[in-house]
């Protein structure tokens, strides 16, 4: 019996996560990939996610029982590196109890390569949003777990990338659990990669201004950036623009709302900012500054801004296109 199949026995049926060690973070881990019949050793239970990335797949396996979400890369368009890198990643960052477990049990099928992690049964971010957010309360409550969770990849060195809805997990009704996802764009900070467009909502602006398959370098600012478009989102259930470009009408207006430091009317401001206090206002200027060269590369501020309100006395009825007032009980 090899070693990779005695890993993946023993570590299926314990199901139970390997104490990670920091020094393992930089070098990326290459082994042998025991090849698998998939239906023999698993009973597929539900298909969570499908899509160009390939299958997340909820799983029992045969031999105890136990449950776990098998993240499925098809052969076809991933490369058995890229694989390992967000094997690797994925399992070593999940140390961090706001990243989603990763189990020691990887290997291939004929189609596939395959890594087990822990199911979250409230689905993403993206299922558990209504559009007008989820409040303020627990929208903050969101904001501290992840900045928690980026902070700790930031330690390391390494910038997510791939930080939206879709990639955030819940773990519990009132969001007091939620946790990260999905290392495959993760990459060491100052390195180079190739400009795709998988996601255009949740881009800065400055990679938007790359042309698609040009490469520019990875900052942790660009994290910065995905993290205040998310709590947006929680916040007011609406994405701020969706596309961070002069072809974009309400992120023109946002950018002339920045450029112009407070000095113009208050009506000036773009309408789905209303929403928000003059604090949560100031928060967003910042995070979501287009100027890369003056946007915070770490989030560290947001604690300066958790104790204040956030939410205003007003907000967009989406339904009516018109303003109504709700009272806020503080």
């Amino acid at each position: 019996m090899s070693q990779s199949q005695f890993k993946f026995e023993r570590k299926s049926g314990g199901v139970s996560r390997k104490l990670k060690q920091a020094g393992n973070v930089s070098k990326i881990r290459e082994f042998e990939l025991e090849k698998i019949d998939l239906v023999e050793t698993f009973d597929i239970v539900q298909i969570v996610g499908e899509g160009w990335f390939g299958k997340i797949l909820l799983v029992e396996h045969r031999g105890t029982d136990n449950e776990m979400v098998l993240k499925s890369l098809p052969k076809n368009y991933t490369n058995v590196k890229d694989f390992y890198r967000e094997f690797h990643f994925s399992y070593h960052l999940s140390a961090h109890r706001n990243i989603v477990s990763t189990f020691d049990v990887a290997f291939q099928t004929a189609s596939f390569y395959v890594f087990a992690q822990e199911y979250a049964p409230l689905g993403d971010l993206t299922s558990n949003i209504s559009d007008t957010g989820i409040g303020e309360l627990h929208s903050k409550s969101v904001a501290k777990q992840l900045v928690s969770a980026i902070q700790y990849i930031h330690s390391y060195d390494l910038v997510h990338r791939d930080i939206k809805l879709d990639n955030i997990l819940v773990f519990k009704s009132d969001f007091s659990r939620i946790k990260l996802c999905d290392f495959g764009e993760t990459r060491k900070n100052g390195n180079w990669v190739t400009r795709r467009n998988e996601w255009i909502p949740y881009m800065p602006p400055e990679i938007l201004a790359i042309d698609a398959e040009h490469k520019y370098k990875v900052e942790t600012s660009h994290d910065v950036w995905q993290f205040a478009v998310v709590l947006f989102v929680c916040l007011t259930g609406c994405l701020p623009w969706q596309k961070a470009s002069s072809e974009d009408p309400r992120f023109v207006s946002y950018v002339y709302w920045v450029s112009s430091n407070g000095i113009m009317s208050p009506f000036r401001r773009p309408k789905l900012f209303k929403m928000l206090t003059s604090n949560a206002q100031r928060m967003f200027r910042k995070f979501l500054q287009p100027n890369v060269q003056t946007r915070p590369s770490v989030l560290d501020e947001v604690q300066n801004f958790i104790d204040e309100r956030w939410l205003s006395k007003y907000m967009l009825d989406k339904s009516k296109g018109n303003i109504t007032l709700f009272l806020i009980p503080w």
